[in-house]
């Protein structure tokens, strides 16, 4: 019996290793949506919004974080 509870603990801790892995590999996924890359080479013209504001994604709908200003071609 206690050989059988001991065995049946092993497989509850392996489990949980696999779930903490699993979550790990959620986070660092949830942490490579956070960067924001910009379409092509200019300066920051205007901040939208500021550290703690909520945004929203999206194409549609979501927040503009800034606008980006092209120092090419200058007229």
């Amino acid at each position: 019996e206690e050989y059988d509870q001991a065995v049946a603990q092993k497989d509850v801790s392996a489990a949980s290793v696999v779930v903490a892995k699993a979550q790990v590999e959620i986070a660092a996924l949830n942490l490579s949506y956070t960067d924001v890359v910009a379409p092509f080479d200019g300066r920051v013209d205007r901040i939208f919004v500021n550290l703690g504001n909520v945004v929203t994604g999206g194409t549609g709908q979501g927040t503009v974080l800034t606008t980006l200003i092209s120092p090419d071609p200058i007229y």
